[in-house]
């Protein structure tokens, strides 16, 4: 018992630098490639007024998560929905988060399998050679990175051990959000389309869109983080409320700057034509 105590005391924990990178990136899933398309269904202003409220209330709920869980001595999802619904909600809990990890997993390896194929032809095209048909098979990438990647992070214990991933995951969406920027800014149609004089169907920006429910369902998605609040939580170093409201800010207000302007550079992109930043990526490679 004294030995499971010091293994336990040993235990990694995160600064509130390396909590707010898990947090992000626990954020910035696959809810953020349909962010272009939110906004196109929205409308240009009321899109990006509506993904900042989205983003002020899933800051206010998790803080509001951590405030009942100390009030009742709670500190787990699990334990939480027991305590408000009993065994009920207990079993519910259980099986929706066992489906929705997955079925986010399975978008990730479908994105990460049909836009690196692009790409990789893409690099073999400008070198002026022809591709083996393997190394662009959709299949073989995507086993690829559900063996390489996907299952040894997820086989770790302490969530605490992921901050470095976490924090090289931001980075490549970083990358992402420049290269978008950047493609976004080439394109002659992202600035005359909002001139009247200079487009046959000019776009209003002030204008709702007869489908605007539609993208609070999509913005909502991209910001679904409450299930790992208390996971977060119970890897933070000293842990305190004070300490966790800096994770929770610093993280959703990070991820709002992310999900804006990786959205607005796609819809500028392609306008009404928009499906969402994975079509997006893939058009980018090409276009």
């Amino acid at each position: 018992e004294e030995e499971e105590r010091g293994r336990a005391g040993r235990k990694k924990q995160s600064s509130i630098l390396g909590a707010s990178f898990n947090f992000t990136n626990s954020i910035i899933g696959a809810g953020i490639i349909g962010i272009p398309a939110a906004i196109r269904l929205a409308g240009f202003v009321p899109g990006v007024i509506l993904l900042v409220l989205v983003a002020v209330i899933t800051d206010y709920t998790v803080l509001l998560l951590i405030k009942n869980g100390i009030i009742s001595n709670k500190f787990s999802y699990q334990e939480m929905i027991t305590e408000a619904f009993g065994r009920p909600g207990f079993w519910v809990l259980t099986i929706t988060q066992l489906l929705f990890p997955f079925l986010a997993t399975a978008g990730y390896v479908v994105i990460v399998g049909d836009t690196f194929s692009r790409i990789i032809e893409e690099f073999f095209v400008v070198a002026g050679t022809e591709p083996l048909a393997w190394v662009i098979n959709t299949s073989v990438i995507k086993t690829a990175t559900i063996i390489l990647i996907m299952l040894p992070l997820s086989l770790l214990r302490n969530i605490a051990m992921l901050e470095k991933f976490s924090a090289l995951a931001v980075l490549f969406v970083t990358v992402i959000v420049l290269f978008t920027v950047a493609k976004a800014a080439t394109y002659y149609c992202s600035v005359r389309c909002f001139l009247p004089s200079c487009c046959d169907t000019p776009i209003s920006i002030w204008v709702i869109n007869t489908h605007f429910i539609e993208s609070v369902g999509i913005m909502a998605f991209a910001f679904v983080c409450h299930h790992n609040t208390y996971l977060i939580y119970g890897s933070l170093l000293r842990r305190s409320y004070t300490r966790f409201s800096a994770v929770s800010h610093m993280s959703v207000s990070g991820s709002a700057v992310f999900c804006t302007v990786l959205g607005l550079a796609g819809f500028l992109s392609f306008m009404n034509a928009t499906k969402g930043i994975y079509t997006c990526l893939n058009n980018l490679v090409t276009r």
